[in-house]
């Protein structure tokens, strides 16, 4: 074996821990499953294999050699002397924490898992709320509170409940994201003659919604959006999928529900010539975006 060749990037994950852990399941029959040690380990990694084949098709990566090494990601929150040691060439602009915060990290995960002086007894790990909200724990830019709210302002028309909503978002955008940490210095900005300014109706013109689909919100949300944007002059977008033509005859008060931008992607359903003349922009979708959702789950 040439030892001088640089050593080429890893093919291969083996999550031994969680394997462990489904193993010790068994042996304390824990499990509601009648399959062996063996199928219990091979069905755990066709699972994770289909997850991270799912991943890649969203990033609207096809080849796994693609995936490896292409470095499409940007590290917030780690330090140089971690961007070089593990993630050599990754984009970190921001800099952040080093080993020594991610070892006490780790050490507390541990102390968590097994307690270093007697504890009452607790069953399991609780949890973070890093996935799910938890009172307490990790917040969330939707929160129940807000989320209550939002509901009330909607379903009742009460302004004063989407004002708390709107103050709820704006606290909580200040503790989950890298925006809600900057301020506009007011005091050092020089005003700008009004004539100077663009006109509210050029400015709306370049406004457009993001491409989310019918069956992924509803249609009254879908149309809302498209509304909204007709009556500002601004786009909004189709989605993939198509739209109905009906939506192209404006209601009597002179609202259109028509998407100006209307998206196509290979092989799906709705897409006509006159669905295609209708539009203003065409889409062409070559490969999986961001994808926020599956279908019907966009908040």
């Amino acid at each position: 074996m040439n030892t001088d060749l640089a050593p080429l990037p890893p093919t291969l994950v083996c999550p031994y821990l969680a394997q462990e852990a489904i193993l010790k399941l068994y042996r304390e029959n824990s499990l509601r499953s009648d399959a062996g040690p063996d199928k219990l380990i091979k069905n755990f990694i066709k699972a994770t294999s289909n997850g991270i084949l799912k991943v890649m098709s969203k990033m609207g990566i096809s080849t796994l050699q693609s995936y490896k090494g292409a470095q499409i990601f940007e590290a917030l929150g780690l330090d140089e002397p971690v961007i070089t040691r593990s993630f050599a060439g990754t984009a970190s602009r921001i800099k952040g924490v080093g080993f020594d915060i991610l070892a006490f990290d780790a050490f507390a995960l541990h102390e968590r898992a097994w307690p270093s002086r007697e504890t009452v007894a607790i069953e399991g790990i609780p949890e973070s709320g890093e996935y799910h909200w938890r009172n307490g724990a990790i917040p969330h830019i939707n929160d129940p509170h807000g989320i209550a709210n939002l509901q009330d302002a909607v379903r009742r028309k009460n302004d004063n409940a989407y004002e708390a909503y709107s103050q709820n978002a704006f606290e909580q955008i200040k503790s989950c994201t890298l925006r809600g940490l900057l301020e506009f210095d007011f005091a050092k900005g020089k005003p700008i003659p009004v004539d100077e300014v663009e006109p509210w109706t050029e400015i709306c013109k370049r406004f457009c919604t993001g491409a989310m689909s019918y069956g992924s919100i509803s249609m009254e949300a879908h149309s809302t959006l498209s509304i909204a944007m007709n009556r500002i002059g601004g786009k909004s977008n189709s989605g993939e999928g198509g739209e109905d033509p009906v939506r192209s005859t404006p209601r009597e008060n002179g609202d259109s529900l028509r998407s100006a931008i209307k998206q196509i992607a290979s092989g799906r359903f709705g897409v006509t010539s006159f669905y295609l003349s209708d539009a203003e922009e065409i889409q062409i979708k070559m490969a999986q975006g961001a994808k926020p959702g599956e279908g019907g789950e966009l908040p």
